[in-house]
């Protein structure tokens, strides 16, 4: 037995002295470099690359099993270079690794540069030429792929990772445009399966239009990665990233974005969460949650919440153009609320909640991914819209200028044809808008319940609601514009009920002239994108209506009463004891043709008067044509300003005509042949009572048959 066991101890040793000698001589006396020549043709040959190892190769075998190379470069034969690689170096424990054990020294990586061409006839350098079909791998090869070792037996134990320099590069010579991943660097401590790894990244990303850098952004990573020992399952915590943008596409000195949060993508359940989730942008802050399920076709889910900002500092600190509006106080308190979800086919957020200084919105909003179409429908309290609008000089400027341009335009030729609709931006719109307000204030104007219904789509856009209660009245318009052909169309129908004249007067003229509820209804059609061709174009119909209407600091029937007393002296009493004008009934329908506007029912009950109007307005000629007429219905001026009998039932009448230009004392003025003729009829009945009987009888009975005199006669009564 002693025997036995000196003969085994001897063979052992002997084992181990051939092959410590083997291994010395591998180490030793064959050098690596010998063998360069036939790894680039096997490369070449198995593969279709061109390599060339440019640097030594330096090997180990124990206690390391490692390795390290100089510069080594990849092409595809005839091609520009694919990729390329300063030194590399790597090295296993070689006895761990013989238990299922991989233990490793610094992995390191310098260098490393992979560059993708695609040249002006859409050759890429990435590809070799075709050498034939690919023969599917057969079960036993599939099997001797997949070792009987898996991953749950692995050990994987590697002291740190250097990847130094790194970078990725994407030129389109076609589009002479570039893409260029520089200065990547990645270090780590030590890695194991499932335990956290220190984890630090950086690189350097630019966008390239010819020479010029259009987008560039610096980014750094620094994580703790857990990697399950399954290798199906990827834990960032504590994940915090530094992203800073800059180019000549953006503004200079924008703030940086710093994200924090814990990220977990699951393989084998095809997840990603995105958990305790707090992005900051200059004086914005965001915080949330996101989740993503089946990522071969993506449900999206999540919540993001933004805490009251101030939209003037970001808009500053973005590099735009200061905001100013009336209230300085505006837009300093903006924040939204809301939960996402949606796939690749459409977001949703809803419900939605959001801030606007002293409003707050709730409703729902999304965007439609396939066609682009936004959408968003909301309901809010009250708004204060002139906070948000331009301080007044600056608007007052803005439409002097705009006034003068419009005058100069316009000039003796009429409206102006400067084409005033944006129709290429018309074109570009998507959007489905639905917005209630319990309050809007709008130039100082109390509007309550103003609601909007609105779609945009390809040029055509339809607002199917417009509701508004205002001035005690009820307004309701709807409309179509369509930028889709030449020229654009425009329909319009508004129906107005109610709306009391003297309020409406009080708060935008300061002025009690007029009281009344005032309704309308019209429907109206035009085309073009200038003034001139609107108005040209415009056709429809319209009607209006006035109820208990009172013009105030004039008696129209008395200033009629002494009108006709200080015409004809036809002994008038003209003691007035109140100055207003009460009226009933204001009713007219029109027509318009080619912007030709017709009226010829125009009727209202003026005191003691019937007032009726009959006439056009030609727009495009910017000129009135207009006959109203005042008929004393009753003798009810008895009290303040009796007038004869005789002139009950007479039409008094005014004429208008002239351009809008015109002066109103010179366009507008009274038809005095009805006066000639009053003051006709009472120079003759005053002559019949002195001389008794009828004027004809007495020159019939003084002159005769003296036909030609009595004629003459006649003809200064007529």
């Amino acid at each position: 037995m002693k025997r036995f066991v000196k003969i085994v101890a001897a063979t052992f040793v002997v084992v181990v002295l051939v092959v410590a000698i083997g291994l010395f001589y591998i180490t030793s006396v064959m050098d690596p470099n010998d063998y360069k020549p036939r790894i680039e043709q096997l490369a070449l040959e198995k593969a279709g690359l061109d390599i060339n190892i440019e640097g030594d190769i330096a090997w180990s075998l124990y206690p390391w099993l490692g390795m390290q190379t100089g510069a080594i470069h990849i092409a595809y034969p005839e091609k520009p270079q694919l990729a390329s690689l300063t030194s590399a170096q790597v090295s296993l424990q070689l006895m761990p690794l013989l238990s299922g054990q991989v233990e490793m020294s610094d992995l390191i990586l310098e260098g490393l540069s992979l560059t993708l061409t695609k040249d002006t006839e859409g050759n890429v350098n990435w590809a070799g030429e075709s050498t034939g079909t690919t023969e599917a791998p057969t079960a036993s090869s599939a099997e001797a792929a997949n070792p009987a070792t898996t991953t749950a037996d692995i050990d994987l134990n590697i002291e740190s990772v250097s990847v130094k320099q790194a970078g990725i590069q994407y030129t389109d010579l076609a589009e002479n445009s570039r893409i260029e991943l520089s200065n990547l660097t990645l270090t780590t401590g030590n890695v194991r399966l499932d335990q956290p790894i220190a984890t630090e990244l950086s690189f350097n990303l630019r966008l390239f239009e010819g020479a010029d850098v259009v987008t560039e952004a610096n980014t750094k990573l620094d994580t703790q990665l857990l990697i399950n020992q399954d290798l199906k399952r990827f834990n960032l915590a504590n994940t915090q990233i530094n992203l800073q943008l800059g180019g000549s596409n953006l503004p200079p000195n924008l703030p940086a974005i710093n994200l924090h949060s814990d990220i977990l993508l699951n393989l084998l359940e095809e997840s990603l969460s995105i958990d305790q989730l707090s992005l900051s942008l200059g004086s914005l802050a965001l915080q949330g949650q996101l989740s993503l399920q089946n990522f071969n076709e993506p449900d999206i889910s999540g919540r993001i919440d933004a805490a009251p900002f101030n939209l003037k500092a970001l808009l500053t600190e973005l590099g735009q153009p200061p905001l100013t509006t009336q209230n300085a106080s505006a837009l300093q308190q903006v924040g939204f609320s809301t939960q996402l979800t949606g796939n690749l086919k459409a977001i949703s957020l809803s419900p939605l909640s959001l801030t606007l200084d002293d409003t707050l919105l709730t409703g729902s909003a999304g965007i439609n991914l396939q066609t682009g179409q936004l959408s968003l429908a909301l309901k809010g309290n009250s708004l204060n819209a002139d906070h948000y609008l331009p301080p007044q000089a600056a608007t007052t400027a803005t439409s002097d200028s705009n006034n003068t341009n419009n005058q100069a335009n316009q000039g003796n030729a009429g409206w102006s044809q400067e084409e005033i609709l944006p129709v290429d931006s018309l074109k570009t719109l998507n959007l489905s808008l639905e917005l209630d307000l319990e309050t809007l204030i709008l130039e100082q104007r109390h509007i309550n319940n103003p609601g909007i219904s609105l779609t945009a789509e390809g040029g055509l856009i339809n607002l199917s609601r417009l509701t508004a209660q205002l001035y005690s009245g009820q307004l309701n318009a709807s409309g179509v514009l369509d930028a889709r052909s030449t020229p654009v169309s425009t329909q319009a129908n508004l129906q107005v009920s109610d709306i009391q004249v003297g309020e409406l007067l009080k708060e935008m003229a300061d002025s009690d002239a007029v009281s009344g509820r005032f309704s309308t209804q019209a429907a109206l059609t035009t085309s073009g994108g200038s003034i001139h061709a609107m108005i040209n174009n415009l056709n429809g119909s319209a009607s209006i209506s006035m109820q208990e209407g009172v013009l105030q600091g004039i008696d129209m029937a008395q200033t009629v009463c002494q009108g006709i007393q200080t015409v004809t002296s036809l002994g008038i009493n003209t003691q007035q004891v109140d100055k207003s004008t009460p009226f009933a009934d204001l009713l007219g329908n029109f027509r318009i043709r080619k912007g030709i506007v017709e009226n010829n029912d125009l009727s209202a009950t003026l005191d003691a008067m019937l007032v009726k109007g009959q006439g056009s307005v030609d727009l495009p000629a910017q000129a009135i044509d207009y006959r109203l007429g005042f008929t004393i219905q009753e003798n009810l001026f008895q009290q303040t300003c009796s007038v004869n009998n005789r002139l009950e039932g007479l039409e008094l009448p005014i004429n208008c005509k002239g351009q809008f230009d015109t002066p109103p004392a010179q366009m507008c003025r009274p038809d005095t042949s009805v006066f000639t003729q009053l003051l006709r009829q009472e120079v003759q009945r005053k002559i019949e009572e002195r001389i008794g009987g009828s004027v004809e009888e007495q020159i019939k009975e003084r002159i005769g048959g003296e036909e030609g005199a009595r004629d003459l006669i006649r003809g200064l009564f007529q």
